[in-house]
């Protein structure tokens, strides 16, 4: 486990102490974060793989949380609030 795991992140493999640096987001992307914000604190359950978020929660915009054997729930985190806002 590398030092300063659990601090927010846009790169899974920036550099420690390098800053953190917003991705430019596809229109789908946008769409997507906009439906997470939506759904709020308690996020959005799917019983499927969504791979049209894997870059967003690579770039730590979005989490995703194992709900029970077949289903995931995903929400967006701070940092992808801020990429909404900007």
């Amino acid at each position: 486990m590398r030092d300063g795991a659990d601090e927010p992140q846009t790169h899974a493999d920036r550099m420690p102490g390098a800053v953190d640096r917003m991705i430019k987001l596809t229109p789908s992307e946008v769409t997507a974060l906009k439906e997470l914000a939506a759904a709020g604190p308690r996020g959005r359950k799917s019983r499927t793989c969504r791979s049209d978020l894997a870059r967003l929660i690579r770039a730590h915009y979005v989490t995703e949380q194992s709900a029970s054997m077949d289903t995931v729930v995903y929400v967006i985190t701070d940092h992808g609030r801020r990429a909404l806002a900007s």
